[in-house]
């Protein structure tokens, strides 16, 4: 029995392991099993794989190992069970036609957004490409799907003022010291660096060098680059930390004893209030990340700059970030014809 098909039957089983935990686990199994021969034991309860289950089992196994988050991870699942769950075929069996036929059910009945049903478009198309190219399939029946059309609305950074208005509104947030300056550290932080609400609320103490003013932070797919942090930055972090006497290992914590990790849900909240606070309207974390990188492309950096800051994999998914108006485009066009 190769060490790939163990690893298939023990994965599923991990649930209360962390990524990096499987991630060591695995290299330590390839690594001192991968010199014996190992010979499966007859016994009437072993799960038998057939191709469709193999096929499918395997696919998540390869996305965990390329680096997807477990909640990409549920995500996909999601959408490839809803799917599956649709039609009594194998997978060798499905044709072009019963993607499109899903989707525009997706669309007509369902009446999911086209951004959604291109989402699970892309889902469907990953999952049979890789289908077909590890020979699970015959060809990938989602080849000819084309990218479905979605309505282009520009997002917008917060504006100068609004900053004000947010940074103002902390000052008055809740009726605690520690509050306001938790607060206060969040919004800078996020100005500064760009970073992602699940790296905010993961960062610890240890990952932040003050006097450098940079910080290490871990990305989707495990990822780790480093961010900086302004001058402001790091003295709204250095009051924060005071206030709370160093009472916890993460940079940002709950406010009450045990003083545990942020969840993201408690960082999104906290910023929504903060923007109702100041009157400003579709304040969330990720709008933090598009106005920093807007302001930089603004104040002179590159595009390539702006893309590492923010820790993307392509330049077109920086370009998407970008808020800049005609206003912008004309200055550009004075300074440079």
């Amino acid at each position: 029995m190769d060490l790939q098909t163990i690893w298939i039957r023990i994965f599923p089983k991990l649930n209360n392991y962390n990524e990096f935990q499987k991630d060591e686990l695995k290299t330590i199994l390839f690594s001192e099993l991968g010199n014996y021969v190992i010979e499966e034991k007859l016994c009437t309860d072993i799960v038998q794989y057939d191709d469709d289950t193999k096929g499918y089992t395997m696919f998540f196994v390869a996305k965990k190992v390329e680096g997807l988050s477990e909640k990409s991870l549920n995500y996909y699942k999601n959408v490839i069970d809803t799917f599956l769950g649709k039609f009594s075929k194998k997978l060798s069996q499905f044709t072009t036609d019963d993607i499109r036929y899903y989707l525009a059910v997706r669309e007509m009945d369902d009446k999911v957004s086209p951004v959604t049903a291109d989402n699970e478009r892309r889902i469907l198309s990953n999952f049979f490409a890789w289908l077909s190219n590890e020979e699970y399939i015959s060809k990938n029946i989602c080849a000819q799907i084309k990218q479905i059309r979605k309505p282009k609305r520009k997002k917008k950074a917060f504006s100068d003022v609004e900053i004000t208005k947010i940074k103002d509104a902390c000052q008055t947030y809740k009726n605690n010291v520690l509050e306001k300056k938790r607060a206060i550290s969040i919004v800078e932080f996020l100005l500064s660096t760009g970073c992602r609400a699940t790296e905010l609320c993961s960062i610890k103490c240890t990952d932040i060098d003050l006097d450098a003013r940079t910080a290490v932070v871990f990305g989707k797919g495990a990822k780790e680059r480093n961010v900086y942090l302004n001058q402001v930055t790091k003295l709204r972090l250095q009051e924060y930390w005071k206030e709370r006497n160093n009472n916890s290992e993460y940079a940002f914590c709950s406010t009450k004893f045990p003083f545990s990790k942020m969840s993201v849900n408690t960082l999104e909240k906290l910023v929504k209030e903060i923007g109702q606070n100041a009157n400003v309207n579709n304040c969330h974390p990720h709008r933090f990340r598009r106005t920093t990188a807007t302001k930089a492309i603004k104040k002179g950096m590159s595009l390539v700059d702006v893309q590492k800051m923010l820790g993307h994999e392509s330049l077109d998914t920086t370009k998407i970030y970008l808020d800049l108006d005609d206003t912008n485009l004309k200055y550009q066009h004075e300074k440079f014809m």
